[in-house]
């Protein structure tokens, strides 16, 4: 993210970025792991009166730190659905990762060497959501 990823972005956003990676590293040692879903959002979820009923769609599952689950349920139903259900320590973590990612959209199309207009359409997403305005 730091060497590949910044410098594609606004100064604004690049500023912000830097400090999201620097709390990304600041996490230190990962959690211990344990089983992640690693795709809970959306449709993934499913409700029956207010509560969840069912997960579905576990093909990306893994062992791994709790937070990444928790980031994309709160990034996807609101992060006052997950207060007081996880411990302090994994929704800090998680906020954490839920703040990386417009990085993380850059990172992957960098990384699979997607097309340039891909690319700068993740880059401008990234500069918007960074500096918070809407993507």
């Amino acid at each position: 993210m730091a060497e590949r990823v910044l410098p594609l972005l606004d100064d604004k956003a690049r500023s912000r970025g830097e400090r999201v990676v620097e709390g990304l590293a600041a996490l230190g040692e990962p959690a211990k792991p344990s089983l992640v879903h690693g795709d809970l959002a959306g449709a993934n979820v499913l409700w029956t009166d207010g509560r969840v009923s069912g997960v579905i769609d576990w093909d990306l599952a893994s062992a791994g730190d709790p937070a990444d689950d928790v980031a994309a349920l709160a990034t996807w139903h609101g992060w006052e659905a997950i207060a007081g259900v996880v411990p302090p320590d994994t929704e800090n973590r998680a906020r954490v990762i839920a703040a990386t990612y417009p990085l993380q959209l850059v990172c992957f199309a960098v990384v699979n060497r997607r097309p340039v207009a891909e690319i700068d359409r993740a880059v401008q997403r990234a500069n918007r959501r960074l500096v918070g305005r809407p993507a």
